[in-house]
């Protein structure tokens, strides 16, 4: 699936989609759902993935480090005022859900 038609199945532009698959901006668990869902992901690898995404969005130990760990690993980036995720974290949420999901249509 495209990152165009995925942006309109969810009623999302394409920027957004680039943004989620690249981990510049969070994802809501509401959103990481309806993505599971529209590319038909079922069962474990369902839970798996929305477990992960869910344990993304919780503050860790790190946040408090976030300047020593150099802009890519920010808690705040200074383009975006939202809070991000630890960088490992976020990374395999990324894998998982955009590129292994989109590409490859195995469940």
């Amino acid at each position: 699936m495209t990152t165009d038609r995925l942006a309109k199945l969810i009623h999302q532009s394409r920027m957004k989609i680039s943004r989620l698959e690249n981990a510049r901006i969070r994802p809501d668990l509401a959103e990481v759902m309806k993505i599971l869902d529209i590319l038909g992901a079922k069962g474990d690898r369902w839970h798996d993935i929305v477990r992960i995404a869910r344990d993304a969005a919780e503050k860790g130990w790190w946040d408090a480090y976030g300047d020593a760990m150099g802009p890519a690993n920010a808690s705040t980036p200074t383009w975006n005022p939202a809070p991000r995720p630890f960088a490992s974290t976020t990374r395999q949420v990324s894998l998982l859900s955009s590129k292994s999901l989109t590409s490859s249509g195995h469940w």
